[in-house]
């Protein structure tokens, strides 16, 4: 070649580039100011007071402070500003209290807590989603007002309602108490027992609908026996005529695609027993779905009273002897609420202790017959009552003889006419230990609701749980729930280690699982010398169908 080819290396640098070079940097450093200032407003709030609280109890709720330009995303239990934008994932849900007031959040919510123009109560700004709102009994906590696609809705205390907003409209019912609607200067009274629904232009829609007043959307029942918990549904009519009648629909799935019950012919009211699980349900006029919700029934057993056992003499010759209660774990239980009484009745307990253990001692009862019983207490978002357990009765004996001066001041032991027939020092034996208590900390949740995307990512499920001390192995079975109870469909044997990833997704199908995990102490022979508590765990696999549909069913242990 007769010419030098010039490398691009070698080309003239030029004031576009230059212009170039100090935009990106320029943008850099703006992007980096506005996460400064963002992380600084995140560490502003963090001072400042909050309002309330936010409780998750499904899956992911975030929140973005105002101008800021990150979401949060949330623990089970967080507080909240002023400011704050709160949203809601899909299959989520979360309760939030602010100055006595309880809202229930469903999914797709997102609402905004501002304060209201009087400068004292507050404001909750619902711009999507559904939401339900109890007001405080208390006249100087309970005023709320709600603002929905800009119209004002005053709740009075003691006032119960679920409102929703969205591309069509907005709809109100109230179950109880009242609220004043204010749009525009004019002011409408809802009452108690009403809906209202407006389009999106704010015109009445005066179409066929329904208010249900019961069960609440979202709710969590108890279920505290082996039977099927009946579950009442009742609802207002609106622009029906007498002889027009209801559908309600109840399935597993959200998208109803395989119906559990199916109830026809209904006015404004229907009954039905269900067990655990999480269920979803719609009122259908004229294959028209007017009204629909989910509610979660878990189950509730009494725990089993430990220590002391029926029939225990506790002998003292000084002292009151200093006994120790002990009862299994209920899964869900917040606290527990222990009674002890000289009545099998327990008319007038000589006293009730609330503890978060599952267990305390005392050495405050003198000589008698004495009865005690133990019931869980679930939190506020619970419905129904727990059950006790049963009584257990003992004997606490004041001993003076000769022969019992030189032993120790307790004994405990199922018959007390030992002591009279055999020599004291051989009837003293070693109590059996008390099982081992069920395993703390267990994943996934009660109730929790495995979706398709969240499967889909993980390709497996993850089980696990906190180890126990004495412990030195665990059983794992999981059960589904069928229509004709639970089916077995794995379990493992005894193995030293607190967690189990299934990653062969063909032994599940969309549904309820129960799953169990056992501690237990086993010796060098495989032998098991001290068994532990089993507790339920429910789960959910929310997964529309064919998804996840195996060419053979999975092997099957046991029934």
């Amino acid at each position: 070649m007769s010419g030098i080819t010039r490398r691009a290396s070698d080309k003239p640098f030029r004031f576009r580039d230059f212009f170039v070079i100090v935009l990106c940097l320029s943008v850099a450093a703006a992007g980096i100011n506005l996460f400064r200032l963002d992380l600084f407003q995140t560490l502003d709030s963090q001072n400042e007071e909050p309002i309330g609280t936010i409780t998750i109890k499904h899956n992911t709720v975030q929140r973005r402070i105002a101008n800021r330009v990150l979401w949060d995303r949330l623990s089970k239990e967080s507080p909240v500003y002023i400011g704050d934008i709160i949203r809601v994932a899909d299959l989520s849900d979360a309760t939030l209290y602010i100055d006595g007031n309880s809202i229930e959040l469903g999914e797709n919510t997102l609402i905004r807590i501002l304060r209201s123009a009087d400068g004292e109560s507050f404001q909750v700004e619902l711009s999507a989603g559904n939401l339900g709102l109890t007001t405080s009994g208390d006249g100087a906590a309970g005023n709320m007002t709600l603002n929905i696609m800009g119209r004002e809705l005053q709740a009075a205390p003691g006032t119960k309602l679920n409102a929703a907003a969205g591309q069509d409209g907005m709809k109100v019912e109230l179950s109880e108490g009242s609220a004043l609607l204010i749009e525009e200067g004019s002011v409408r009274d809802v009452s108690s027992g009403t809906m209202l629904a407006l389009d999106a232009g704010g015109i009445e829609k005066l179409e066929p609908s329904v208010m249900v007043t019961q069960p609440r959307q979202n709710a969590k029942f108890l279920k505290n026996s082996k039977d099927p918990l009946n579950i009442g549904f009742a609802w207002n009519r609106q622009h029906l005529e007498p002889e027009e009648t209801l559908c309600l629909e109840i399935s597993r799935n959200r998208n109803f695609t395989q119906i559990f019950q199916l109830m026809e012919n209904l006015n404004n009211e229907a009954l039905t027993a269900l067990d655990v699980g999480l269920w979803y349900w719609r009122l259908v006029y004229e294959n028209t779905p007017l009204s629909a919700g989910s509610f979660t029934v878990t189950a509730a057993a009494a725990p089993e009273p430990l220590s002391p056992v029926p029939g225990s003499v506790y002998r003292y010759r000084d002292e009151l002897p200093k006994l120790q209660f002990q009862w299994s774990e209920t899964e869900e239980a917040q606290s527990y609420l222990v009674e002890v009484s000289q009545t099998p009745q327990f008319e007038n307990p000589q006293f009730s202790r609330q503890t978060a253990a599952v267990f305390f001692t005392d050495s405050s009862l003198g000589q008698g017959t004495w009865y005690w019983r133990v019931k869980p207490v679930f939190p506020s978002v619970y419905e129904a009552a727990s059950a006790y357990s049963s009584a257990v009765s003992f004997r606490i004996e004041h001993h003076i003889a000769e022969e019992l001066a030189h032993n120790a001041l307790v004994l405990e032991l199922p018959e007390p006419s030992v002591l009279q027939s055999v020599d004291l020092q051989s009837a003293i034996e070693p109590e059996p230990l008390p099982p081992l208590p069920a395993p703390g900390n267990r994943r996934p949740t009660g109730g929790y609701v495995i979706t398709l995307e969240e499967l889909m990512s993980s390709q497996s499920v993850v089980f696990s749980w906190q180890a126990v001390p004495g412990a030195n192995a665990y059983i794992f079975t999981l059960y589904q729930q069928t229509a004709n109870g639970r089916r077995q469909i794995l379990r493992r044997a005894p193995e030293n280690r607190t967690g189990l990833t299934i990653t062969n997704l063909s032994l599940l199908d969309r549904g309820s699982f129960i799953w169990q995990v056992e501690a237990i102490s086993q010796a060098r022979d495989g032998t098991i010398e001290r068994q532990g508590r089993v507790v339920d765990n429910l789960f959910v696999l929310d997964i529309p169908a064919p998804s996840l549909q195996a060419d053979e069913p999975g092997i099957l242990y046991g029934n």
